[in-house]
């Protein structure tokens, strides 16, 4: 299988500060990926590049090469490529509006239109993200009113609404509680059969849990990725023995 992604020598530097260094990486299609590493060795600036919502920082530079479906996400114009990459954040994310509207808001920006269209999309993706039962009786409701889980939920059926076929979460558990967590967990496992997942998290559990692969960074440099099978019991490099043993954070 082609990879959906593929990175080489990719890196990425802010003003003097070095973030990504030579980054070769093949991001398989319809798997999740999970990217761990301490606090500050690039997961959340990978992210970011791969949508080039990278471009929006200043004094942001990158060189190496991203493929897309083997064309460079450089000649891919943004709104196209950000329609085709989705980033679900760290925190919930809904706009101050109706739960309806929040999603209506992004299919009408890239050109949908007709009320049955909009209905029709909108069920489907909140179901899809099992958010739909839970507020088909409130869609006129502020989304800002929904539980925290609930909020993400819909940030992720948002994102889902322009059809991507990759979808990148960055810390998408990490405000959220056990139970909660276990419901996103659940719905990326589900989301992975018909869409690409890299998702950073902090959680090695989470990782083992949910990840087909897991790659491991450090100080801006891939320093190992394997099945997530094999990288936990069968880490390659002392590198990675020593971040899962907690020996740095």
């Amino acid at each position: 299988m082609k990879p959906h992604l593929m990175l080489k020598d990719l890196s990425v530097a802010i003003g003097d500060t070095g973030i990504l260094k030579k980054v070769n990486l093949a991001i398989p299609q319809n798997k999740i990926l999970a990217i761990i590493g301490p606090s500050g060795c690039g997961k959340t600036t990978l992210l970011r590049t791969l949508n080039r919502l990278i471009v929006e920082e200043k004094q942001a530079r990158v060189s190496g090469e991203v493929l897309f479906k083997g064309k460079c996400i450089d000649q891919i114009p943004l709104a196209k490529l950000r329609t085709e990459i989705g980033l679900v954040f760290q925190h919930p994310t809904p706009f101050p509006m109706s739960i309806y509207n929040n999603l209506a808001y992004a299919l009408k920006y890239h050109g949908v239109r007709g009320k049955s269209n909009l209905d029709r999309i909108i069920e489907a993706k909140l179901r899809l993200c099992g958010l739909y039962e839970e507020v088909k009786d409130h869609l006129t409701m502020s989304a800002l009113k929904l539980s925290g889980g609930q909020q993400q939920r819909l940030s992720i059926a948002r994102s889902l609404c322009v059809e991507p076929e990759v979808l990148l979460m960055d810390e998408p558990c990490s405000s959220l509680d056990i139970h909660n967590t276990k419901i996103i967990e659940d719905l990326i496992v589900k989301l992975s059969r018909q869409y690409t997942i890299v998702i950073v998290t902090h959680n090695l559990q989470q990782a083992r849990r949910i990840a087909d692969s897991t790659a491991f960074f450090l100080g801006g440099k891939l320093i190992e990725m394997n099945t997530t099978k094999a990288f936990f019991t069968n880490p390659q490099e002392e590198e990675t023995n020593q971040y899962l043993q907690g020996l740095f954070g």
